[in-house]
């Protein structure tokens, strides 16, 4: 492999066809993955170091050849470029560095639920989605167990340990954290207190308020109530009416601080 590498080389060490080359060959010695992630890491941004090198020397060898206005107008055009291409590169690891932290988030609560007995019961009705807009952690009614008690917004007493366990693991991350109230589709009888309109939004603000109980700060926390207006399922069944009875606890990524209202 080092007789070929060498034959493929540019004048900064490493041509495109060499760069491609090492990407298609070089095969690192067993570790573990996190050790393998990180070796291949650093061998990328070396080889993308310096085929940039490379470019730049190509770059600086054309610019010989300009005038002087066309040399100014070029190099303007590189400078830009080179700040655009800095500016995706901070996004991007921006956002896989947040991906990795609420990746770990769900992690320990996952951990933590598992450890214990009796929330051990309720893993298959919490329920994580990691995505490109945040972390959203599902409560799921089921057959066996409901989180909240029929037509109540009061938590089941495993529910609100769970809640709290979710508090204390996403309390010391500065990002938004939004309660969104879901219900099935199956009116209240006459003389009812809540419409499923109430009973969501109801469901979301006493699940608010064990996160903020639990250290999430206030001013991080909103609160929304759906009805059955976004069902995860139709609303034929049993089955699925269980899954639409939930409650979303989304912690999402970072936005703009709203100005706060004037004084009264």
């Amino acid at each position: 492999l080092r007789e070929q590498a060498s034959s493929k080389t540019g004048p900064s060490g490493i041509g495109k066809d060499n760069y491609t080359w090492q990407l298609q060959n070089v095969h690192l010695v067993p570790l573990s993955w996190e050790d393998e992630v990180a070796l291949l890491k650093r061998e990328l941004d070396r080889a993308h170091s310096m085929l940039m090198l490379e470019e730049q020397a190509l770059a600086e060898q054309t610019l010989d050849n300009l005038s002087s206005e066309e040399r100014a107008e070029a190099e303007q055009a590189l400078q830009e470029q080179a700040l655009a291409d800095q500016a995706l590169a901070d996004l991007a690891l921006a956002e896989a560095e947040r991906r990795e932290q609420l990746g770990a988030v769900q992690d320990l609560i996952e951990q933590a639920i598992a450890a214990d007995p009796e929330l051990a019961e309720l893993q298959d009705q919490i329920r994580f989605n990691l995505s490109n807009d945040g972390l959203e952690i599902q409560l799921v009614d089921s057959a066996r167990r409901a989180m909240f008690a029929l037509g109540s917004a009061e938590l089941d007493a495993r529910t609100r340990q769970v809640v709290r366990l979710v508090g204390r693991a996403i309390a010391g991350i500065e990002k938004p954290v939004a309660v969104y109230g879901h219900t099935d589709a199956l009116s209240f009888g006459a003389g009812s207190v809540y419409t499923n309109w109430e009973l969501s939004t109801a469901r979301a603000v006493n699940v608010a308020k064990y996160l903020i109980a639990s250290g999430v700060t206030p001013e991080r926390v909103s609160v929304q109530g759906y009805a059955s207006y976004r069902p995860l399922r139709a609303n034929t069944s049993s089955q699925n009416r269980q899954a639409n009875r939930r409650v979303e606890i989304t912690l999402s990524k970072d936005h703009e601080p709203e100005s706060a209202p004037p004084p009264h």
